[in-house]
């Protein structure tokens, strides 16, 4: 970490980027990385390829991110820090990123398994046990001397409220629980994340919740959960992709399921494919990074996802992609 600490406190001006299709974590860790560093006096760029769901806006609340990446410059260039990602593929400007790399601006801080990123940069913070990147995102600022104020530690109880499940899953440490009231104490809003991210749906989602419910289908003895939305349905709903994130984690609840799956047709021809994974007190855990890997994805081991090309059709009474 101390080669990417060295980094940032040199720079003038900065990048902060994320994944494509951000979830809380990415949102939580690029805004409160943007607004240590903009603490410091740098210069900072918020950057990501798709739009803020209207969910983590709370979290946002003043910052402009664009979703365009500054071109790197012979003079004055930016240093480029990605978050909550291993793979430069991963922001929507795999090239862009890896000529950052090749100048030796780029850095990262990740808690994924380990990608390409590694191989382009030694400027990073990486470690696969904490719940979420904003995890890590808080001993850096801490590391470089950055008060954290009430925006901050909103923005860090975020990514690791939703990385976690809400402090439900298995990577919920003491450690992790003890940073949250941690963040707090220092003015993180806990209630509004909660009614942002977990109590407030639209009807467009309840609908596609219905839907989905609809069409679960279990197989291999119990063991597997499948469902899928059509992006018609979602045309039907009155809603948008957005409307269709977090319906996995309510089919995820059948006992004696090990793997959940659900294939969302996120915009015509592509389909987004999310997995899940539970215990089960007599098989080892199964992995689903495994199977997300298998079609160019990627993630953790209890929750990964990827994307194909194609459709969704109903044939023989079974949902195939065409």
């Amino acid at each position: 970490m101390q080669e990417l600490i060295n980094r940032l406190l040199s720079a003038d001006r900065c990048i902060v980027i994320s994944h494509v299709h951000p979830d809380g974590d990415a949102i939580g860790s690029l805004t409160a990385l943007t607004l240590g560093l903009e603490q410091l006096g740098k210069q900072v760029v918020p950057v990501l390829a798709d739009p803020v769901p209207s969910a983590f806006q709370f979290a946002v609340g003043l910052l402009e991110i664009t979703n365009e990446l500054p071109p790197l410059t012979v003079e004055d260039p930016y240093f480029c820090v990605t978050v909550d990602l291993p793979d430069t593929r991963r922001t929507g400007f795999s090239d862009a990123i890896s000529e950052y790399g090749e100048a030796n601006m780029l850095g990262f801080i990740d808690h994924h398994p380990l990608g390409d990123l590694q191989k382009k940069t030694t400027a990073y913070y990486h470690t696969l046990q904490t719940s979420s990147c904003a995890e890590l995102i808080y001993h850096l600022l801490l590391a470089l001397g950055v008060r954290i104020t009430p925006p901050i530690a909103t923005a860090l109880l975020t990514g690791m409220y939703t990385d976690s499940g809400g402090f439900q899953y298995d990577n919920t440490s003491t450690e992790t629980m003890e940073l949250g009231a941690e963040l707090m104490r220092r003015g993180a809003r806990l209630r509004t994340i909660v009614d942002h991210t977990s109590r407030q749906k639209s009807i467009a989602s309840l609908r596609l919740l219905g839907l989905a419910m609809e069409r679960l289908t279990v197989t291999n003895n119990g063991t597997c959960a499948v469902s899928v939305i059509t992006y018609d349905d979602i045309e039907k709903a009155g809603g948008n992709t957005e409307d269709a994130s977090g319906i996995i984690n309510q089919l995820n609840v059948l006992p004696g399921t090990r793997l959940c799956m659900l294939l969302t047709e996120a915009e015509p021809g592509i389909i987004r494919g999310s997995l899940r994974s539970t215990d089960h007190p007599d098989m080892r855990v199964l992995n689903v990074t495994t199977l997300a890997k298998l079609f160019g994805g990627g993630g953790h081991a209890r929750a990964s996802g990827f994307l194909v090309d194609g459709h969704l059709e109903v044939r023989e009474n079974q949902w195939k992609i065409t």
